[in-house]
């Protein structure tokens, strides 16, 4: 699993200075200076903090989870993968 963060500020002097701090482990991006135009409009994010889940294909297959449900999420999905990965045999 990765995450991959997107930082709303503006200031890429603070993201960095952030990342570095945090020693994040994770993918950030600075969001206000994207080249293909304003994230919160190309990945229907219009608040922040936004969870997305992306499969291994990169479809999402969840969108706006509470972090509360995420465990959960990840529990079921786990099963459902399973459950047809013995299926399809």
């Amino acid at each position: 699993m990765e995450i991959y963060a997107v930082c709303t500020d503006s200031s890429l002097q603070k993201m960095k200075a952030f990342i570095k701090e945090m020693a994040t482990p994770w993918i950030t991006v600075n969001g206000p200076r994207s080249y293909v135009g304003p994230y919160s409009k190309l990945y229907d994010a219009p608040t922040t903090p936004t969870i997305y889940i992306i499969d291994n294909r990169k479809k999402i297959i969840a969108k706006k989870l509470p972090v509360g449900q995420l465990s959960d999420f990840f529990e079921k999905h786990e099963k459902f993968l399973k459950s047809n990965s013995e299926g399809t045999r």
